[in-house]
């Protein structure tokens, strides 16, 4: 039941503000998600899970 609002945790409250203050461009904070995600489905194949 509380699986769907936590898989997406990651995107939601990741903070992105560089150490310099600015925030991230959109294609810096995509390419990090998309790895997030990429790892995150790792993960549930080495545990069994399939989507």
């Amino acid at each position: 039941m509380h699986y769907k609002r936590f898989k997406n945790w990651m995107r939601n409250e990741k903070s992105w503000v560089q150490p310099d203050g600015s925030l991230l461009p959109e294609a810096e904070k995509q390419v990090i998600i998309d790895q997030q995600e990429a790892e995150l489905r790792a993960i549930e194949r080495a545990n069994g899970k399939n989507d």
